[in-house]
């Protein structure tokens, strides 16, 4: 992923995500991805599996909608494709696994909206996020827009 590349790095028992733009990769761009995951770990980095969802506020939880994740030519890149309709504050949820690292699974929130990334919203967690984290997420996404 050469160019714009957000330091936006997971890294934990030899799994590493760094998240990117995808007009800095041609493949993706054609794809119109919202977002690239790129993988690295220390044992076959291509055998890595990503899901992607965006999740928003729902009266007293939250709405899940999957978004399509394509890997691409390089062996652990991955496109995540938009909804199908823009989504007013909301946050991007990735999870990825890989099967050299047994049950870990990594996860990443990106905040987002209808006018897109928020490239400065990424965090990540070495479990799954907890309610309270997408709550923190989804009012730092309506306080940075």
């Amino acid at each position: 992923m050469a160019g714009l590349t957000i330091a936006a790095m997971a890294s934990a028992g030899g799994i590493a995500v760094l998240i990117g733009n995808p007009a800095a990769n041609p493949e993706a761009a054609a794809l119109h991805a919202v977002l690239v995951a790129r993988v690295t770990a220390c044992t076959h980095p291509e055998e890595s599996a990503i899901t992607a969802q965006v999740v928003q506020r729902a009266g007293a939880g939250f709405d899940r909608m999957p978004l399509r994740v394509v890997a691409l030519s390089s062996g652990g890149t991955f496109a995540v494709l938009p909804p199908s309709s823009a989504q007013p504050n909301s946050v991007i949820e990735l999870s990825i696994t890989n099967p050299a690292y047994k049950d870990y699974t990594q996860h990443v929130l990106v905040r987002a909206d209808a006018s897109g990334i928020d490239w400065a919203g990424v965090k990540r967690f070495y479990k799954a996020p907890t309610d309270r984290d997408l709550n923190e997420m989804l009012t730092a996404a309506t306080a940075s827009r």
